[in-house]
């Protein structure tokens, strides 16, 4: 569970500069699409800018099975801490080589204590500093949907420039440039392939 709402990694400022546009009439609709073009970054990469969570896990019949934290990548762990008592494990667990945090991708295995009653993470999880082609990507995907939603008066998909290029298997809304600055494009897979 996410303990702090995650914030927008580009600022409408950063928006209305893309778009070159000097008015901030349009300021709190420009927001709406900061707000929603990081979220889909979000979604598709991970954690972007820092956000503290907490997850917990109950016991396994072996304790070299490793837990996998939900939000990546991982910055830090914080804190760990018996789900029952909540005391921190170091305190009565020794000697603890402890939890050892073996990838950003969220993999925690454990050397010597697993608590009967389960065990409880807190930690941070983004990227610091957050890199450019995330920023990048997240301006150019706010101008693509403020522009299609201005040009689009006839209702309906927005059409596709002349230059554009249609991807089998994407949408209008991630444009492939955007999926290219993000490495979508040559991004191996989380997922298990079938077939």
């Amino acid at each position: 569970m996410i303990l702090t709402t995650p914030d927008p990694f580009i600022t409408v400022s950063q928006l209305r500069d893309k778009l070159n546009r000097t008015s901030t009439t349009s300021d709190e609709e420009l927001l709406l699409y900061v707000q929603t073009s990081c979220e889909m970054i979000r979604d598709r990469m991970g954690e972007v800018a820092s956000v503290d969570a907490t997850e917990t896990f109950y016991p396994k019949q072996r304790r070299d099975v490793p837990v996998i934290l939900t939000h990546t990548p991982v910055i830090e762990i914080t804190r760990v801490f018996d789900q029952y008592t909540g005391l921190d494990i170091p305190a009565y667990a020794e000697p603890v080589e402890g939890w050892q945090l073996e990838s950003v991708e969220g993999i925690v295995r454990h050397s010597l204590y697993w608590p009967p009653y389960g065990v409880g993470f807190e930690y941070r999880a983004g990227r610091e500093p957050i890199p450019a082609n995330f920023t990048m990507a997240a301006l150019d995907l706010a101008a693509h949907l403020w522009k299609g939603s201005q040009q689009n008066n006839q209702g309906g998909r927005p059409q596709v420039s002349q230059d554009g290029v249609i991807v089998p298997g994407s949408s209008w809304a991630l444009p492939y440039s955007v999926r290219q600055t993000l490495g979508l494009d040559k991004r191996p897979r989380r997922d298990v392939w079938v077939g």
